[in-house]
């Protein structure tokens, strides 16, 4: 720490030993000596979460690149949350549901390999120098029970993959006392001329968010943990209960996420009791009917889609005795126990055209989900039927032309 001290030329270092007449306090808090590891703590808002905002963006911008996805125009860009082409998948900052609960379960980056069947947990990490050993295993363990769950329900070989650099590093680029010594030494090479696009990444630096912890999230608290004070403990502290609350309610919205089958028996327990605010879509079908398994198919991807409507299917028979095949497939929509809307028969869904954007409309129009959808793709198909049928009629014209002959 002694020789990062000089290398900083801190306050403190001007004063107890070259002997200024510098003011040792800091000169952001004026309080305490300005250490190295004092401007770190002071500095974890600012420099520290750009930092790590830069070293995310570049992973992400190199994996990328490996497997020919579209790259980010700049460093900081936030990318989509997700990103895919037929060899790989990547999933920024997103939350894995998982069978069993699993706390932490939003790394940075997840890197799904299609054809290794493999999956990388990235995290990254910027502590203090003296911390990098200690954060990368911290690393590893928390996101072990993760790795396990992706493993078993998955059925790829996960690893985890902590990216953890020092605040020290230093950017070959930055105008810096340290970085001029370097390259006089012949260390760092000679500093690039700024380009054009490089503006506007300082003006996207500029205008990016400074997070205190406030502001943070579970993950961020417990990545700068080691940065704050002791003074700020019980206040940290505060907010990781406020934040555990909050993800707790979280979770609670996004239990379901695939379609569960029930007999008569589970009626109850699973349709009439299955919570407050919970909606509920149950679909009776029977095996050999083609409209039934494609309307499994799309609640499938609809359960995937919208997590906190639990859906549900049943054959019919099993469900309510003697329902009559005519009536199949049939979707019951409940909130709390009470039916809210029902679809029965073929004729509803329109047979085998059915699209899986066509049921969420229908869904949405009584409650069960919240589309982004803007319009019924439904009107569009007839919107384009009755012009095909008007461009097919005889204009008055031609009906009278056709008489005279």
């Amino acid at each position: 720490m002694y020789a990062q001290e000089q290398a900083l030329n801190t306050r403190a270092i001007d004063t107890r030993v070259y002997h200024t007449r510098q003011d040792p306090r800091c000169r952001l808090c004026g309080d305490v000596p300005e250490t190295v590891h004092h401007s770190r703590v002071q500095d974890v808002g600012r420099q520290g979460i750009h930092g790590y905002i830069q070293v995310a963006g570049i992973v992400y911008r190199n994996i990328c690149t490996e497997y020919g996805l579209e790259v980010p125009g700049s460093r900081w860009e936030t990318p989509p949350k997700v990103v895919e082409n037929k060899q790989a998948k990547i999933l920024w900052d997103f939350q894995i549901q998982t069978d069993k609960m699993v706390v932490a379960n939003q790394p940075d980056r997840v890197v799904v390999d299609k054809h290794r069947k493999t999956v990388v947990v990235i995290d990254v990490a910027i502590p203090s120098d003296s911390n990098i050993r200690k954060k990368e295993h911290k690393k590893l363990e928390k996101y072990q029970r993760l790795k396990e769950e992706m493993e078993r329900v998955w059925g790829m070989k996960a690893t985890v993959v902590p990216v953890v650099m020092g605040t020290l590093g230093a950017d070959p680029n930055e105008d810096t006392e340290w970085n001029d010594i370097l390259r006089k030494k012949g260390i760092l090479p000679p500093k690039e001329e700024p380009k054009d696009n490089e503006e506007e990444e300082l003006v996207l630096q500029q205008q990016s968010v400074v997070k205190t912890y406030e502001d943070m999230t579970l993950d961020e608290l417990e990545e700068n943990e080691d940065e704050f004070g002791e003074e700020d403990e019980a206040a940290i502290e505060m907010y990781r209960q406020k934040r555990l609350a909050e993800w707790k309610a979280a979770q609670m919205k996004n239990v379901f996420g695939t379609v569960g089958e029930i007999s008569g028996q589970d009626y109850i327990k699973e349709v009439n009791k299955a919570g407050e605010g919970i909606w509920v879509v149950l679909h009776l079908y029977k095996q050999g009917i083609p409209l039934c398994a494609l309307i499994n198919q799309h609640m499938s991807q609809l359960a995937r889609k919208f997590p906190q409507t639990k859906f549900l299917k049943s054959i019919s028979t099993t469900c309510i005795p003697n329902y009559p095949d005519r009536n199949l497939p049939t979707i019951f929509v409940y909130l709390e126990g009470e039916m809210k809307a029902q679809f029965i028969g073929p004729l509803v869904f329109g047979g085998m055209n059915l699209k899986v954007e066509e049921l969420e409309w229908r869904l949405s129009e009584t409650g069960a989900v919240t589309t982004d959808l803007e319009e019924n793709p439904k009107k569009k198909i007839e919107d384009k039927l009755m012009s095909s049928i008007r461009c097919s009629m005889p204009t008055r014209k031609d009906s009278s032309e056709d008489e005279d002959d």
